[in-house]
């Protein structure tokens, strides 16, 4: 390599010299895409790829800094000073390195009465919010959260089917209860493809836990979900499956696989195009970064 350290190597030494608060602040700054002299971020790939990239290289004394310095930079995340782009950014960071402790963080923010997703900006970080709750959805602080969503008006045009399905993971014996109120839900709002989100919903809990409660159901639902048991496409997700994220649209991805960067994030708007495009899979993106500057 050259005498100038790569701008990928400047990152991976201030990550591990830094103090906390200093990376608090330089994770601030990059999530609002703002120059930084410290944590400096190429224009491509987005933002959390790039961070994930470094927790991915630094040793373990250096993830657990950048992991307690991510959940200072979300708790510090201010709408007005810092903006939705900034939290999606900061949460699908969270998301790639499964950060447990946001989940506490990420359901005080939806719960916050000035969360409003009339914007684009806003709904594009609410379903990251959402898709990184339901992968810790099993966590009992993230179940409340998720039911109280689930019961507020302002979530419902786009965030329903994310909503249940992150229920339905975390407590697959009340999912006709979910259901039913998706259902309720879907009738008025006439946006979701409610059939792909039931199937869905059987891949995520599996055909068993849905026949067992199959009576619980009212008759709408059990003839949606009754229907859907019937077609032989859909595949459920090997038992014991991790979910790592939960999209719009209700799809699950497990964090178990040959590439479990990809089966999480591949079809969501976690990876870029140029990411896909030139390095073929996030996973791929690390390994060429961390082979860089192992490099004599």
């Amino acid at each position: 390599m050259g005498d100038l350290p790569s701008l990928f190597e400047r990152n991976l030494q201030f990550v591990e010299q830094a103090t906390v608060p200093a990376l608090t602040s330089a994770l601030l700054r990059a999530a609002c895409q703002d120059c930084s002299r410290e944590l400096m971020m190429l224009a491509e790939p987005e933002v959390p790829s790039q961070i994930y990239a470094i927790y991915e290289t630094v040793p373990l004394e250096g993830k657990e800094k950048l992991k307690e310095s991510l959940l200072a930079a979300l708790a510090e995340w201010n709408p007005q000073w810092h903006g939705y782009p900034a939290l999606r950014n900061l949460a699908l960071t969270a998301g790639y390195i499964r950060a447990t402790g946001v989940a506490g963080i990420l359901r005080k923010i939806i719960a916050g009465t000035d969360v409003r997703p009339e914007k684009p900006n806003t709904r594009d970080a609410l379903e990251i919010v959402f898709g990184v709750l339901g992968g810790f959805g099993q966590l009992p602080e993230v179940q409340i959260a998720l039911e109280r969503a689930q019961n507020e008006e302002r979530y419902q045009k786009h965030f329903a089917a994310q909503i249940m399905n992150g229920l339905c993971y975390a407590n697959p014996d009340h999912y006709p209860r979910y259901l039913e109120k998706f259902l309720t839900v879907a009738a008025i709002q006439k946006s979701y493809r409610v059939k792909d989100v039931v199937t869905d919903m059987v891949r995520l809990i599996g055909t068993e836990a849905v026949t067992q409660r199959l009576t619980d159901l009212n008759a709408a639902a059990n003839e949606i979900v009754s229907q859907v048991l019937l077609r032989s496409d859909h595949k459920a997700m090997a038992m014991g499956s991790k979910i790592g994220f939960i999209d719009k649209e209700g799809r699950a991805f497990p964090i178990e696989g040959d590439d479990d960067m990809d089966a999480v994030w591949g079809l969501t708007s976690g990876l870029t195009k140029f990411v896909r495009d030139k390095y073929g899979s996030l996973q791929k993106y690390v390994e060429r970064q961390a082979a860089r500057v192992s490099a004599p």
